[in-house]
């Protein structure tokens, strides 16, 4: 087992950008917000390919989340794709 390549690799996972996108729920979301890096989470619903009323299911977790830090709904929301797309913002 190559364990510098292994942790190359986990270096480069966790400083990849996710979204939330029919994965809003209480078993992927907490996961989700463990491994990923701060900022690297963005909202996202898959509009138009899956149904709305999937999204409106995920929306939902999303919304009544019960653990995330002060600010953090607001960034995956929209602080974050700010910050990665500044000509976004505003």
């Amino acid at each position: 087992m190559d364990t510098t390549r292994d942790a190359d690799v986990m270096r480069e996972l966790e400083r990849s950008y996710f979204d939330t996108a029919l994965s809003a729920c209480p078993s992927v979301l907490p996961a989700l917000l463990g491994f990923a890096e701060p900022g690297h989470v963005l909202y996202g619903s898959d509009w138009s390919v899956a149904p709305e009323r999937a999204g409106a299911y995920y929306n939902r977790f999303l919304e009544q989340y019960p653990r995330f830090a002060e600010g953090e709904a607001a960034a995956i929301d929209r602080g974050n794709a700010e910050v990665l797309f500044p000509r976004l913002a505003g």
